[in-house]
């Protein structure tokens, strides 16, 4: 077996493995705004959650079946979106402070809440550097 060839090989563990983190999170995603209608009636959390998920599954389907290096990058461009959008909501979960403890509330900030804000946005930096070595091993295969 040549070298090149063990590399594809690893290649194909690698993708397919991140192409499984890549279904896994985009379920959190759709299952967190199926909660978010359910609990606060939020339709506009179930339709963007929908469409998140819709765009992840697709594009997995194109790293997988279609063109690995496009369906790799645009995942990568995707998860660099996510992150900083679930890092923002995110940080609007703090709880105010008690009052009597911090009299200068600006000063201090409340504790976060990690669910589910806290927990997307460390999956989604797992997903930035899933999709980037994806991207690597793709481009490495290609050169062939």
């Amino acid at each position: 077996m040549m070298p090149m060839e063990k590399e594809c090989l690893t290649y194909t563990g690698a993708v397919v493995n991140a192409e499984y983190y890549m279904v896994v999170f985009a379920s959190l995603i759709l299952v967190g705004g199926i909660i978010g209608m359910v609990k606060a009636g939020s339709k506009a959390s179930l339709i963007a959650s929908t469409t998140i998920f819709l765009i992840i599954i697709g594009l997995v389907y194109v790293a997988a079946e279609i063109n690995c290096v496009v369906g790799s990058i645009a995942l990568f461009i995707l998860s660099c979106i996510l992150a900083p959008m679930f890092k923002g909501k995110w940080d609007k979960t703090a709880l105010p402070p008690p009052s009597m403890q911090a009299p200068l509330a600006s000063e201090s900030k409340g504790k976060k809440k990690f669910m589910p804000f806290g927990l997307l946005t460390v999956m989604s930096l797992a997903a930035i550097f899933l999709s980037a070595c994806m991207v690597y091993y793709a481009l490495q295969c290609q050169v062939q």
